[in-house]
């Protein structure tokens, strides 16, 4: 079964930044969840997620007031699937989470779109993708490479599929994740043989058909991945001799590059996903101007909520302020809250199993945890996988230290909401009485037990 992390989602058009002066056409979404690992479903339209909650059998129904055509992301616990609405659509549908993309299947107007591009899930399933491929020489992987393309173009036109617009749509879309594949094939070969790797010198030849400046291409998936992967090229290249201050020197980096796109639109987009991301890494000087030069450009208000409500939940959890509680189970099923731990130093880690990162700082934990075992300080992992059992599974089987704790909800957690967690790995510093230290603290393998080290000495000297 293939599971997309909600971070992998579409560029989709912003219902609440609609100017058209056309009226709302209402479009329904209906369905039946068997075997449900949650209580609702969400749906994703870039900057606003709507819920609608499960019956006692698990059927569901929503109306979604749209006036063009949208890409909608359609989540039900850790799993996805990428909806194709136009206005006036009466799609209803049937899915079993223990064999998500198996089991999805489509029902009324505009059932066509939607179980073509479920099935396109399935044949991606079949075929090697870029991780196995970037084995291969260049002229072989290119080959191989072009074959899965024209697949799916093949599958369209023999999919019985008849909107002209949809099909457009889809090919170009095709053609974008094509074109990013095709950048990042040298990283993966790197990562795969661990060699340095140069392609030949027509290898980057495609890149000189493109519009990069082309605003309409903000409707397809992979256009901002691929700007935003040759920024990461670009930085990088700036940094190869040179260690940044911190994150937020790297981050501003980024936008440097960013402001040389002459195109609004495109530089919104690029900047609302910095500020999006980035917001807690960035220092407040730096933090500030680039939201009033983001602001400038921005004319949703739903983004504009988004990043202010980001903005108050960083200020709710400043350096000094009283730690957000929590109330989560350990691996014996008891409540802990933050009480427990009155008159300890807290340092946590937020995780999941399906984070690689966070499975690398281990080793560096269990170390920080041996090197103050007869200190005042108390390490909890939380973990925020979608269902316990992995996480039980990992705990018991690594022997990890420390306390482990359960959040439910996964990303929608308390813990990633009070603390505005976007990412993973992310570790907190908690002091004796309560404050926060630092929430966006170094990670076990940076420089942590200098900080846990100044909190303890002030212990002693109190």
């Amino acid at each position: 079964m293939k599971t997309i992390k909600l971070i992998s989602l579409l560029i989709l058009g912003l219902l609440a930044s609609c100017s058209s002066e056309k009226e709302a056409i209402v479009t329904s979404l209906k369905g039946k969840v068997i075997n449900p690992k949650g209580d609702n479903i969400s749906l994703r339209l870039q900057d606003t997620t709507l819920t609608a909650t499960l019956d006692s059998v698990g059927n569901f129904q929503t109306n979604i007031p749209i006036n063009k055509v949208e890409k909608i992301v359609f989540a039900h616990g850790e799993e996805i699937s990428n909806l194709y609405l136009r206005p006036g659509d009466q799609l209803s549908l049937t899915i079993d989470p223990t064999e998500f993309d198996e089991s999805i299947k489509y029902e009324g107007k505009g059932a066509a779109i939607n179980n073509f591009l479920a099935s396109t899930v399935l044949m991606e399933d079949t075929l090697k993708g870029i991780a196995q491929l970037a084995a291969l020489s260049e002229d072989s992987f290119l080959v191989a490479f072009r074959k899965n393309y024209l697949m799916k173009e093949d599958a369209l036109e023999k999919s019985g599929v008849k909107d002209q617009e949809f099909k457009e749509w889809y090919l170009k879309n095709n053609d974008w994740e094509f074109y990013f594949n095709l950048l990042n094939y040298p990283s993966y070969k790197f990562r795969l043989t661990k060699e340095e790797f140069e392609p030949s010198e027509n290898f980057y030849a495609f890149q000189d058909s493109l519009d990069l400046y082309d605003s309409s291409n903000l409707d397809y998936e992979f256009f901002i991945p691929y700007i935003q992967r040759q920024i990461t090229f670009k930085v990088r290249e700036k940094f190869k001799d040179k260690v940044p201050q911190d994150v937020s020197e790297y981050v501003m980096t980024s936008v440097e590059e960013i402001r040389s796109i002459p195109s609004d639109p495109i530089r919104e987009e690029l900047l609302y996903e910095v500020l999006n991301v980035h917001l807690n890494r960035l220092n407040k000087e730096d933090r500030d101007s680039l939201i009033v030069e983001w602001k400038a450009l921005n004319s949703s208000k739903q983004r504009l909520k988004n990043i202010e409500d980001k903005l108050e939940i960083l200020a709710s959890v400043e350096k000094g302020n009283p730690a957000p509680d929590f109330k989560y189970v350990n691996l014996e099923g008891d409540s802990m809250t933050m009480a427990d731990f009155k008159g300890k130093v807290v340092y946590i880690d937020v995780w999941a199993t399906w984070c690689a990162p966070c499975i690398a700082e281990h080793p560096y934990m269990e170390e920080l945890q041996k090197q103050y075992e007869d200190e005042d300080v108390a390490f909890i992992a939380i973990s925020v996988d979608s269902s316990p059992e992995p996480w039980q599974k990992m705990v018991k089987k690594k022997e990890l230290g420390g306390i482990h704790l359960y959040a439910e909800g996964a990303w929608d957690a308390t813990i990633m909401q009070k603390y505005g967690i976007s990412g993973i790995p992310r570790f907190i510093l908690i002091d004796q009485e309560g404050k926060i230290v630092n929430a966006n603290a170094a990670r076990p393998s940076g420089t942590i037990s200098e900080d846990i080290d100044d909190l303890l000495l002030v212990d002693v000297q109190l």
